[in-house]
């Protein structure tokens, strides 16, 4: 079974992501803050990371900058979610005119069908 972590500080996100994924197929842990995030990362076998920019503690930026920078968890693929894009901001997962960052991006509030288009595109279906 794939295996996605979610990074958001808001609860009710974790639970609705966590609830329709699961309901999809896929195993999926949960985390309240980048630092939580990163240790789950080094300790489980993930398929795919679903992570927050503004987050306490150590925010969407400085996750992704340790995670690619650890043997162990810098392949894994990460989308991050968003609130300072707006989704007419996001193109196929890509924010327009951005050049060089080949991350997907998925602007909050989000549609689960966006959600599951850009999961699918990293990791397939379950």
């Amino acid at each position: 079974m794939k295996k996605i972590l979610v990074v958001d500080d808001e609860e009710m996100i974790r639970m609705s992501l966590e609830r329709e994924l699961s309901e999809a197929g896929y195993a999926v842990l949960t985390a309240e803050n980048g630092k939580q995030g990163v240790q789950i990362a080094q300790e489980q076998n993930l398929d795919l990371i679903l992570l927050d920019i503004m987050m306490p503690e150590m925010n969407g930026v400085e996750t992704i900058d340790f995670l690619k920078k650890n043997r162990q968890t810098k392949n894994i693929p990460i989308i991050f979610m968003t609130n300072l894009v707006e989704e007419g901001d996001v193109n196929n997962g890509f924010v327009k005119g951005s050049k060089g960052i080949d991350q997907y991006f998925i602007a909050k509030p989000f549609d689960m069908d966006e959600v599951f288009k850009l999961v699918h595109a990293s990791i397939g279906k379950p």
